[in-house]
């Protein structure tokens, strides 16, 4: 009994033993790896426990694992800078990307203390926010950072306020003039070249960023210009604009005062009728210069109800031509007398219809300007009026004209002759081609007259592009234009012997010119001035270039045309500086007659290349 006991209790104690060896003997921490490595120092790890499953249950358990979204806010004042005074309404926006590449774009305004707010802003360090409110300057603060659940304070906000300009319109009995038109603008150009136009100025200056009007005291305030010297204009329909200079001072308080003394001007009324002389009313009025291509309008107006209408605000503009149109009515073209009250009196009598053909190919030619000259049998109503029209893909042409009169007729086309009827009667004679129609009777009331208008090439050119001065050494690859005044016709290159030819483009009543210009010598212009036929049926004209680098000839017949002039660029150099003769950097500066505009330099210089000088010998 006893023995059996002795034995159950050594069991016991060995498994204690085991136990304290295995958990107690190591003070409950993990035991040592180095301590447990081979004669050779390595032990084999355990393997890693499968995640796998428990990462499924996770992932099906409902619960968001993605990291939380964290937000702040951010707060300002804005303020006017020279007092201190809250600005409320000013727009304040706020975008930027956060720390979780959330892209926001958040807008608010200043309310009445100038206090700005912005909630729920994601959590970030490169936000920028934009303040701006007219007339001050934009203010941006960038590099604005968020933090989570804390407010970003960006303290005062100051807007500086820029100049502004007082203007005061008076008229020439110093009265002041209400609703008159005060426009800004940083055009540098003289102010000479700004009001060199004879008809009525433009409201608003060229480049023009600010506009006003002035009120009943004459006094009209354009606020948000920058320090600088501007240019102001003061025009009222009924006066003369005038521009003036100002500088608005870089210190405070950036004011520049303009007074403007206003004129009557030149006025120029008249009257549109119809053929009975009843009056038509809103039909469009334009005034400019008509050519023999196009009609340039340079100011429009509308009649009243009683057909009159007036250009007031002109200077003299000498010579130039009006046309009216209304509905229903044919447009009609007049050259007025100087001093006299302009009549225009529109109808739609009589129809003129005009078919245009080539006169070798008997192809219908399109874009024609057919321009009928009427004159009225009425010696009351002397004007000459044009009345225009356009033909079309099948070289017609329709114009309506008052009936009972007399016409003369003009036909202009870009590759042919400008065909001439002086006058419908027993003696009329035609120039340029052939017109086939009844051309001795004037036109009668409601009648359509039809003629056709035969239109002839113009003459062949010959061009032979050389060196001024004997021995003539011909130029090669030479590029040669042929124009007809504005309107570029042709070109062509020189070839081995320097020769070219214009087939059937030349047209002598358009003022052709020859523009030539090659690789290493000056640009010449040479007028086609003697068109005569040679016997091989073509026009010559002998073109010179002269190389760069020889000296430029200035007296005397040295290209052997004295119509020919020579061009060359040149690089212009200067420095503009201050009354203690010191640099002065950011001018702007221009050759009058070239486009380029270029800034001063840090010191004040600056350079302009490739200006073009002519030389007319």
């Amino acid at each position: 009994m006893n023995r059996r006991v002795f034995l159950v209790l050594a069991v016991l104690v060995a498994l204690g033993g085991l136990v304290w060896w295995k958990v107690g003997g190591t003070g409950g921490r993990e035991p040592d790896v180095a301590s447990l490595a081979d004669d050779e120092g390595t032990v084999e790890a355990e393997p890693e426990p499968d995640l796998a499953p428990m990462d499924s249950m996770l992932a099906n358990s409902g619960r968001d694992l993605s990291p939380v979204k964290e937000f702040g806010s951010i707060i300002g004042r804005v303020v006017r800078k020279t007092d201190r005074l809250p600005l409320g309404g000013v727009v304040v926006r706020l975008d930027g990307a956060g720390a979780a590449d959330d892209r926001i774009d958040l807008t608010t305004t200043s309310d009445g203390k100038g206090d700005v707010r912005f909630d729920g802003v994601p959590v970030g360090s490169a936000y920028t926010v934009h303040v701006h409110r007219d007339p001050h300057p934009p203010v941006d603060r960038m590099g604005v950072g968020v933090k989570a659940r804390e407010t970003t304070d960006l303290g005062v906000i100051a807007l500086e306020a820029l100049g502004h300009v007082d203007a005061l319109v008076l008229d020439e009995d110093r009265i002041p003039i209400k609703g008159a038109t005060v426009s800004v603008s940083f055009d540098d150009d003289p102010v000479s070249q700004l009001d060199e136009s004879p008809w009525p100025l433009e409201p608003g200056l060229p480049g023009g960023f600010a506009v006003g009007t002035t009120n009943d005291r004459g006094l009209a305030r354009i606020e948000g210009i920058p320090p600088g010297s501007v240019a102001v204009r003061a025009t009222m329909p009924t006066h003369r604009g005038r521009t003036f200079r100002a500088l608005v001072p870089s210190e405070a308080p950036r004011v520049a005062v303009v007074v403007f003394v206003l004129s009557a001007g030149r006025a120029y009324i008249g009257r549109v009728v119809e053929a009975d002389g009843s009056p038509v009313k809103d039909a469009l009025v334009e005034f400019g210069r008509d050519d023999v291509e196009r009609f340039e309008t340079k100011r429009t107006t509308r009649t009243a109800d009683d057909g009159a209408f007036a250009m007031r605000g002109c200077l003299d503009v000498g010579p130039f031509s009006v046309r009216a149109s209304a509905a229903k009515h044919a447009p009609t073209i007049v050259t007025p007398e100087v001093w006299k009250p302009i009549e225009i009196v529109l109808s739609g009598g009589c129809t003129l219809v005009v078919r245009t053909i080539d006169a070798v190919s008997r192809a219908p030619v399109s874009s024609a300007r057919v321009s009928a000259f009427s004159t009225a049998l009425d010696p009351r109503r002397p004007n000459r009026a044009k009345y225009v029209g356009r033909s079309g893909v099948d070289g017609v042409a329709e114009l309506e004209f008052p009936a009972g009169s007399g016409f003369s007729l003009r036909i202009v086309e870009e590759l042919h002759r400008t065909l001439v009827l002086d006058r419908v009667g027993p003696g009329a004679t035609v120039t340029g081609g052939e017109l086939i129609g009844d051309v001795r009777t004037h036109v009668a009331a409601s009648e359509r007259r039809e003629l056709t208008a035969e239109l002839t090439r113009g003459d062949s050119l010959s061009c032979w592009v050389t060196t001024p001065g004997p021995p003539y050494v011909p130029i090669a690859g030479a590029l040669v234009r042929l124009s007809h005044g504005e309107r570029k016709t042709a070109e062509s290159l020189s070839d081995a012997q320097g020769r070219l030819v214009f087939s059937n483009l030349l047209l002598a009543d358009r003022a052709p010119v020859l523009h030539a210009s090659a690789r290493g010598h000056y640009t010449t212009e040479a007028p086609v001035v003697d068109v005569r036929v040679a016997l091989d049926g073509l026009v010559h004209k002998q073109v010179f270039l002269a190389p760069r680098g020889q000296p430029i000839p200035t007296a005397g017949r040295p290209f052997g045309n004295e119509e020919q002039t020579l061009s060359m660029s040149v690089t212009v150099l200067g420095r503009v500086v201050a009354a203690d003769r010191r640099g002065v950097s950011g001018v702007l500066v221009r050759v009058r007659g070239f486009p380029s505009i270029i800034r001063t330099a840090s010191d004040g210089m600056f350079r302009l290349a490739e200006v073009p000088l002519r030389f007319d010998p």
